[in-house]
């Protein structure tokens, strides 16, 4: 297919078809788990593309030439291969990477990010939480939705089943619903620190 564009593009056109398959395989595996991604410099992709792009290339080499197909990096049947199984490779790990098996094991083997506990603290089910604001307004609810890509440097909550701690003058505290919403937007910037809680009693609220 390349050979009629001369030496010089086909070499190009080889560098591509081998750099690629490793960026698809990345590149599907943050998009089906942004809680663990990172943020690389382009150096940094470059040369991690190209060692999942070597590893691909060896395993499909050696399955291509046992069953004698074309496997040289510019046959469309080749190249065509890694894309396919760059992607759906890394798509299916990334999908693999949230499951609790494996995030258990990846704290085992010290692989989490320290950005990842935003994300495995407010995805446990039943956690409620108390969130104190730099204005000193205190919200309690359920976090309903939450940032789940750790690139993000603002992060948000969604809380559902809001209220707000009321400070009287005069009597104590008390926790008051918030009328007619569905949930309150809270960004990172306006959040002082968060406390982690056990759902409230009907006499607690």
């Amino acid at each position: 297919m390349f050979e009629a564009l001369g030496d010089v593009p086909q070499d190009v056109a080889g560098a591509i078809a081998f750099l690629l398959p490793g960026f698809l395989a990345i590149s599907a595996f943050e998009a089906a788990s942004p809680s663990i991604a990172k943020s690389r410099r382009i150096w940094q992709w470059t040369l991690s593309s190209l060692v999942v792009s070597l590893l691909l290339a060896a395993a499909m080499n050696a399955m291509y030439g046992a069953v004698d197909w074309p496997h040289k990096a510019t046959d469309p049947e080749f190249y065509t291969g890694l894309f396919v199984v760059g992607w759906t490779g890394g798509f299916s790990l990334g999908k693999l990477s949230a499951t609790e098996r494996a995030r258990r094991l990846a704290r085992r083997l010290g692989l989490l990010q320290p950005r990842w506990i935003w994300y495995e603290v407010m995805r446990e089910e039943s956690r409620y939480v108390i969130v104190h604001l730099v204005d000193d307004t205190v919200l309690y609810g359920y976090p309903r939705k939450f940032t789940d890509d750790a690139r993000e440097d603002t992060r948000e909550i969604f809380l559902t089943d809001a209220y707000m701690l009321i400070n009287p003058a005069h009597g104590p505290q008390r926790w008051q619903r918030f009328p007619e919403t569905e949930g309150v937007l809270v960004e990172s910037p306006q959040i002082r620190y968060v406390q982690l809680v056990e759902p409230m009693k009907a006499d607690e609220s």
